[in-house]
């Protein structure tokens, strides 16, 4: 269940099944157009200790971006330079568009559906 300390390139397909989640300590890189993921979440957990997860997002669909350990109370999110947020999870020059308008994700979303990345226009 755990993936900690691990590191993982996406560069195109589809990935419907289970969801595709990334633990605590390790590393996704999604890249290129034709990945498609249904359900990616980030649980910045080793185990019972947080550790961030780092997701590095300049391609792909997906259908659900999910943060799995924070309460509505956690302030944990605001704060850039933990790079908790599910908007630190993008490289550097791209966006997320939902149906071709880019959207903008706030630092405390938990979760955003039917998104996919781009660069900037």
């Amino acid at each position: 269940m755990h993936n900690t300390d691990i590191s993982c390139t996406i560069t195109g397909g589809t990935y419907e099944g289970e969801e595709v989640l990334v633990c605590g300590g390790a590393t996704l890189s999604v890249s290129g157009d034709t990945a498609k993921i249904k359900a990616l979440h980030i649980d910045h957990r080793e185990f019972s200790q947080i550790k961030r997860a780092k997701v590095m997002l300049s391609g792909g669909e997906y259908g659900e971006i999910a943060l799995s350990n924070f309460g509505k109370n956690d302030d944990s999110l605001l704060d850039k330079t933990q790079g908790y947020a599910i908007a630190d999870t993008l490289e550097e020059g791209y966006a997320f568009y939902s149906a071709g308008i880019k959207t903008d994700i706030s630092r405390t979303d938990r979760s955003q559906g039917s998104v996919k990345r781009s660069a900037s226009r």
